[in-house]
Order: C-alpha cells, then sequence, then structure tokens
C-alpha cells in the first residue's frame, strides 16, 4: 500500500510503495537509487501489445475453416483463440527517467493508474526540489 509525507531530517518521503520509493533527495526503483538532483524528466510511454501470434492464429484459422468440412473445428479453435488472445493481452506502461546522460527505462507496468501515479509523484517532487 502506497504511503504519503513522511518527513526524516531533511529528507521528506512523499511516495512509498513495494519497490518504488520517491522522496525530496532521492527516487529508488526496484533497489536502483537516483539522486532526485540527477533527474532531469520523468515520462510514461506506452508499449502495445505483440499481437503477431494472435493475428498468425486468426488467418490460419480463416484458412482452414476455408477447407469446408475437413477444417472447420480447427479453424474456428484457431479463431477463437486468435481472437481471444487479443482481447487478453495489455498495454506495458514503461517509465523513463531523464538524465544528463539521457532517458532510461526503470519501471514498467500493465497497471495504468499506478504507472500513472508514480510519475505523478516523481513529477511532484522533481518541482518541490526547485
Amino acid at each position: 500500500m502506497a504511503k504519503t509525507a513522511v518527513a526524516t531530517g531533511t529528507e521528506q518521503t512523499l511516495y512509498s510503495d513495494t519497490g518504488v520509493l520517491v522522496s525530496t533527495t532521492r527516487l529508488i526503483v526496484n533497489g536502483v537509487t537516483y539522486p532526485l538532483a540527477n533527474v532531469s524528466s520523468v515520462r510514461l510511454m506506452t508499449q502495445p501489445p505483440n499481437r503477431t501470434f494472435a493475428v498468425i492464429l486468426i488467418i490460419v484459422g480463416l484458412i482452414a475453416f476455408a477447407f469446408g468440412q475437413s477444417g472447420i473445428v480447427f479453424g474456428l479453435l484457431c479463431l477463437g483463440l486468435g481472437v481471444l488472445l487479443c482481447f487478453v493481452q495489455k498495454s506495458t506502461y514503461v517509465m523513463l527517467i531523464g538524465s544528463a546522460g539521457g532517458e532510461k527505462s526503470a519501471l514498467s507496468s500493465t497497471n495504468a493508474s499506478y504507472m500513472t501515479s508514480v510519475v505523478e509523484h516523481i513529477n511532484r517532487a522533481i518541482i518541490e526540489r526547485g
């Protein structure tokens, strides 16, 4: 569960959960520490799922279905599985941290609201840093 605004000495924790800590002086993501003074930007990138296999299944299903009686069951099975895969696969959200050395992928998840929340807290920390 996320915690917010906990002060310890000169450092104030703005956000903390499993694997992520955002404070006024540092950012820790999956055990990697980034000094907040070196973080110039943070943004969220969306990677759509790779649906190549699902499309191939749909095409194979349509071809098998076209062969009539002998391919109907196999065709329907491939079609159904391909369509199901298209709907089940989710986009991946990747958090990119920018610094003088360029951008680096720091965190990824299929949970859009979680990723948005982490990015917003980091942006808030950058703004409060000044």
